[in-house]
């Protein structure tokens, strides 16, 4: 059997033969003492996988120490070897400085699908000899919103001729899904709008009406996600007709009843009889206050929710000899406002560990004191709880383990005005031993013991100064 004392002493006397002399023994002892990095690496420990949201950074995966992770027999003082680190794979972005590990902001993917993607650490030794470690990280997909194309915005038809647009020109996903649309107005009662089933808008001018119409269309994906935008329509006279004889067109002719809050566009035409000048001048007044000097022939007017009651719009326009008025009157009525949440927790992207009975807690007022009810529900229609008659809601529950949820908040007063939010909590496995500590429960009890009360009140009297200013 051979000692260990035998394992070093023969590669000397070996060495020593060969070389010869003394430089032979010198050069023998040296071989003996370092010894030949004739060992490969090895994984002592494992990088665990990890799951992270598109776009997103995992903090806790940073700075991993590889020297942890492996480890190689002919390391000094044993031997005299060394390794080097490497990661590889471009779709996750990586780093590995000083010997440690750092992974990136996650990329996002196409599709509503999450991603699995495969990571690959590898030590190598100073004779090529390798360890290699693979993880896999969970890029968890986040639904974007539609997105509005400015470039293609406006369009021109024909006026006393049904015109048709696709929608999807206007609006795209990001992620492919189909959108459905609904039309949210703009249009002047000269100008006939709808939203057809395959998803195009249908035009449907009035006979010898030429104008610029604004038009706003909303465009959802089927997770609800939505976004909105304006389409610049365009009207033309057919090329066989006169243009109007009409020396002034106000539109629309008759009284106008809007709610607080809306838009409303005013558009006159004008043909100087005399010729003697092609430059029209408009001036827009509301209530004998001008609003626009030298502007153009349309003024949209969107009045705020101090402004029901009777108002009159008027518009002058002059060819530097002469002018002429048109006016409307308007009935503005008062409309809801909805109700604005204040505070909610617990704070959005919060990881609870697993069996956490997590606190929920939300403040909200209204804005004319309407009695507010809350309603907590889960995306897939679960409700977590509903309560009536404050200001302020709060509860406790514990939810599923192992998975994102997401937790939607909706506050109503009653009077069709709704305000929501949603918040995306994950809570972890039983056997997720590596959850970070969590202070939320401590706050939220803080929160909800010292600042709730304060919020209550400061409701209460902006609701009694808001119902005495509007008696």
């Amino acid at each position: 059997m051979t000692t260990g004392w035998m394992r070093h002493v023969a590669p000397c006397i070996l060495i020593m033969l060969m070389a010869g002399g003394p430089a032979g023994i010198l050069a023998a002892s040296d071989a003996g003492r370092i010894g030949a990095p004739d060992n490969p690496p090895y994984a002592k420990a494992r990088i665990p996988d990890f799951s992270v949201r598109e776009c997103d950074c995992n903090l806790t995966m940073r700075d991993i120490d590889l020297f942890e992770i492996f480890s190689d027999p002919d390391l000094p003082p044993a031997g005299n070897d060394s390794l080097a680190f490497s990661v590889d794979n471009s779709t996750f972005p990586a780093t590995i400085t000083d010997n440690k590990l750092t992974f990136g902001q996650a990329p996002g993917f196409p599709g509503i699908e999450n991603h699995v993607v495969v990571v690959a650490v590898t030590a190598t030794d100073r004779c090529g000899m390798t360890a290699l470690q693979t993880l896999n990280i969970t890029v968890i997909h986040i639904n974007k919103a539609p997105q509005y194309c400015e470039c293609g915005n406006h369009i021109e038809i024909l006026e006393d001729e049904i015109s048709f647009f696709d929608l999807n020109r206007l609006f795209i996903d990001p992620e492919g899904e189909p959108l459905n649309f609904t039309y949210l107005g703009g249009a002047s009662d000269n100008l006939s709008v709808e939203v057809a089933p395959d998803n195009s808008a249908v035009f449907r001018p009035a006979d010898y009406y030429t104008a610029w119409e604004i038009l706003r269309f909303e465009a959802f994906d089927p997770e609800g996600a939505n976004r909105s935008g304006e389409l610049l329509v365009r009207i033309k006279a057919m090329p066989e007709l006169e243009p109007p004889l009409f020396t002034q067109i106000p539109d629309p002719l008759e009284d106008i009843v809007i709610n607080e809050g809306e838009a409303l566009t005013f558009r006159v035409e004008v043909r100087d009889e005399d010729s003697r000048t092609t430059e029209q001048k408009y001036s827009w007044f509301i209530d004998d206050i001008e609003k626009a000097k030298l502007g153009n022939p349309n003024f949209t007017w969107r009045p705020t929710f101090d402004d029901s009651g009777q108002h009159m719009v008027k518009v002058r326009i002059s060819d530097g000899l002469s002018f002429a008025d048109a006016g409307w009157n308007i009935t503005v009525n008062d409309a809801n406002r909805p109700p604005v949440i204040l505070e909610c927790w617990p704070q959005n992207n919060t990881e609870f560990p697993y069996g956490t009975r997590i606190i929920f807690c939300a403040t909200a007022s209204d804005p004319e004191g309407d009695i507010l009810t809350f309603c907590w529900r889960l995306s897939d229609g679960t409700i977590l709880k509903t309560q009536s008659g404050g200001n302020v809601s709060s509860f406790s529950k514990v939810l599923s383990a192992g998975k994102w949820h997401i937790v939607v908040l909706e506050v109503s007063d009653g009077k069709d005005g709704v305000a929501r939010q949603s918040i995306y909590i994950k809570v972890h496995p039983d056997d997720h031993v590596d959850a970070p500590i969590n202070p939320y429960n401590l706050m939220a009890k803080l929160y909800m013991a010292a600042v709730a009360p304060m919020l209550l009140v400061l409701a209460i009297i902006w609701g009694l100064e808001r119902v005495s200013r509007d008696r």
